[in-house]
């Protein structure tokens, strides 16, 4: 097959980047493509098919995997954000993102999630474009602990409401007074 040089210019791709493709069992499966003459005005390729079909030809190229992470400097317990958003594939889709976030499996563009302790985690992104065609980023993600959690845990403090749980549904002025009149009760008795 050949493909103007004009052709490969308008795309911006390079002719190391076209591939021949078969339409078989309802589908586009791209086949070995190699360029055997380039010239000013074409490039030819060739390609093995294993029987006649429709042909065509496109541009394929890597995609690149990157992603963001929301919040950057995470804290145990804190939802975090992954965003494969900054991914991008120069000539074609990107179809699919499959996420593994400390060993467990994630899939999708956007995937949220905790770590519910303190340390390091390895995050992996691997997209595929629409050509089949492959690519992925990987992050150690440093989670710190709460130091909310961190201060009440070593100083065996608890936040207070206000209320006094030493003696149950008292309050130290109710206290006070019910003591003052059980005295004033007893001195009384007495004094009959």
């Amino acid at each position: 097959m050949s493909v103007s040089m004009e052709r490969v210019e308008e795309i911006d791709a390079g002719p190391d980047e076209l591939r021949v493709n078969r339409f078989a069992d309802g589908e586009w499966q791209g086949l070995e493509t190699e360029v055997v003459d380039e010239t000013d005005e074409q490039v030819v390729l060739e390609a093995e098919t294993p029987g006649f079909s429709w042909f065509s030809v496109s541009a394929v190229s890597q995609p690149e995997a990157a992603f963001d992470v929301t919040p950057t400097d995470p804290t145990a317990g804190e939802d975090v954000t992954f965003d494969a958003g900054a991914s991008s594939d120069q000539h074609g889709e990107i179809e699919s993102y499959e996420w593994t976030i400390n060993g467990e499996a994630f899939t999708g563009e956007t995937v949220t999630t905790a770590f519910e302790d303190a340390g390091d985690y390895d995050v992996s992104l691997t997209v595929e474009n629409d050509a089949g065609e492959t690519a992925t980023d990987e992050m150690t993600v440093t989670v710190s602990q709460d130091e909310s959690q961190d201060t009440d845990e070593t100083t065996g403090s608890s936040q207070s409401d206000g209320s006094d749980e030493s003696i149950p549904g008292f309050g130290i002025v109710v206290t006070i007074v019910a003591l003052v009149a059980m005295i004033a009760v007893i001195v009384k008795k007495q004094n009959e």
